[in-house]
């Protein structure tokens, strides 16, 4: 999907965890660059962007709005503390799938997307708002 690193496939009974070793084995043998890979379902993209707590009231600024995927959802327990790293106007929240990071004065003034990295290192992928929605389109 345009330059975003991710890519739409068709695996019809091959596990997430399976593909995405097979995918990042793929990319090593090819690129010789050890990618992390995450990979998710269809159903749980849709579930991502359903549960967007920033968009309840209407599109936010799509450029300001990161949707961070761990590789592990269970790790989404321990990124409270990314709330922390928030300035005025920004909003974190965490959901079953996904961390929702707004930055109200653009991703690159933001604490928290940092705060997000050290707490997940190389387990977690981010994406903004737009390329989410063409994810899910495709």
């Amino acid at each position: 999907l345009l330059n975003s690193g991710n890519v739409i496939y068709a695996a019809p009974g091959v596990p997430p965890a399976e593909a995405a070793q097979r995918i990042a084995e793929a990319v090593r043998a090819r690129t010789g660059v050890a990618a992390p890979v995450i990979v998710l379902k269809a159903a749980e993209v849709e579930q991502v962007v359903r549960d967007n707590p920033f968009t309840a009231g209407g599109e936010a600024e799509p450029s300001r709005l990161l949707v961070a995927i761990p590789r592990n959802p269970d790790d989404l327990r321990s990124v409270g503390g990314v709330a922390a790293a928030a300035a005025g106007g920004e909003g974190f929240a965490a959901g079953t799938r996904a961390a929702y990071l707004w930055c109200a004065d653009g991703v690159l003034q933001s604490g928290m997307p940092e705060a997000l990295e050290r707490a997940l290192r190389d387990s977690v992928t981010s994406r903004n708002w737009s390329t989410m929605l063409r994810i899910r389109a495709l």
